[in-house]
């Protein structure tokens, strides 16, 4: 996690499955503070999927 400034925290995570049939994913976070609350600004979540198979 990285905080650019005062209020803000930005956080980059990846998630991978324990086995092959599970969900992987990567994720980005922006959140802000606001009156003393943290609030999700932004996100993206991106799965890991195995690329296509060639033919």
């Amino acid at each position: 996690m990285r905080a650019p400034a005062p209020g803000v925290a930005i956080a980059h995570i990846r998630r991978r499955a324990n086995d092959a049939s599970g969900f992987s994913e990567m994720a980005l976070y922006t959140l802000v503070e606001r009156d003393g609350q943290w609030w999700l600004a932004a996100a993206q979540n991106t799965p890991i999927a195995a690329p296509p198979a060639r033919t």
